[in-house]
């Protein structure tokens, strides 16, 4: 029922006589003429032209107001695509600063753990082994924020769907489920090249060195 409204058809003079008992400002805000017009298929914005002069004629462009279901959908698709670039531009700057925090956050916890990698690399373990070490934690890494973050953003579209009383189907036509997925596997991408830049890092630390540093 939402967005329900209910016409009733009078006559123009009972219709003008009921608008008198408004207050001024919603009188003269009731007070005008709507007008449609039947038009065949892909002539509206046609015919929306023709009106316009034909009415910019008598009147002054301030009184009178002209829409065709050709503009109504162009300004729609202009609000969203202008809406989708304000989302989409957050989306990556938040990005940007989050996998930038990570980076350093990432590096600096390795760089004060280079004594521990030293000690395990002492007693045996090899490239492969440091490798899978850090693709492990790298992975946890990487899945503690889709853990976290994709139930509040369910969250967040449950309430929105409820508020606007959208339904499921209406909502996952629209719902950009490419863009998440590539901005995921974006994100995990990042960090696990991080953490092989560090590996080839740590690796080229030299083991009796990195035990004696005391910075670390």
């Amino acid at each position: 029922m939402a967005f329900y409204t209910l016409p009733i058809l009078v006559p123009m003079d009972q219709y003008y006589e009921i608008i008198q008992n408004f207050g001024e400002d919603r009188a003269v805000y009731n007070y005008r003429t709507y007008m449609n017009l039947l038009v065949e298929d892909g002539l509206d914005a046609e015919v929306q032209a023709q009106a316009e002069q034909i009415c910019g004629t008598y009147l002054g462009t301030s009184d009178f107001y002209t829409s065709s279901k050709t503009q109504r959908a162009l300004d729609r698709e202009r609000l969203t695509d202008a809406t989708m670039l304000i989302v989409y531009s957050l989306t990556a700057l938040f990005g940007i600063i989050g996998i930038s925090s990570a980076a350093v956050a990432i590096l600096n916890s390795l760089y004060q753990r280079r004594k521990e990698f030293a000690m395990l690399r002492s007693v045996g373990l090899d490239r492969k082994g440091l490798d899978r070490l850090l693709h492990i934690e790298g992975f946890f890494l990487g899945g503690k924020p889709l853990v976290i973050g994709l139930p509040i953003l369910f969250l967040i579209v449950a309430v929105l769907m409820w508020m606007q009383d959208v339904t499921f189907m209406e909502f996952i036509q629209v719902f950009p489920l490419l863009g998440l997925a590539a901005y995921i596997v974006l994100v995990l991408m990042v960090i696990s090249g991080i953490y092989r830049a560090a590996s080839r890092r740590i690796r080229r630390d030299i083991i009796v060195e990195a035990l004696k540093d005391e910075n670390v």
